[in-house]
């Protein structure tokens, strides 16, 4: 649908201190102080890939992920988990967006 596209990310992220990177947030008290969010952002839990053909859907552009997650600690995502990611996100014409830089 037209001015309905979503982007997905995961639970626990840091991507940034722009509009559309704290609207990705899953910490409250990022967000504090920048709102309004941003419409759009769904969140999965991490490595979870169930979740993200669940939340896959028409409007949906991007998936945002950092392939290993440093903002609490050093988080890896289950073996294989990155290349399926890619491959549902190719299979439905869904953006990968890997987030390396920390």
């Amino acid at each position: 649908a037209d001015n309905q596209a979503e982007i997905i990310a995961c639970i626990g992220n840091f991507h940034g201190r722009t509009m559309t990177a704290v609207s990705l947030s899953s910490e409250e008290e990022y967000k504090r102080g920048f709102g309004p969010m941003l419409p759009g952002i769904k969140l999965i839990p991490y490595g979870d890939l169930d979740a993200l053909k669940e939340a896959i859907t028409e409007n949906t552009a991007a998936f945002l992920i950092e392939p290993i997650q440093g903002e609490a600690g050093i988080v890896i995502p289950p073996e294989g988990f990155l290349k399926k990611a890619y491959e549902t996100c190719k299979e439905n014409n869904v953006l990968f967006i890997a987030d390396e830089i920390q």
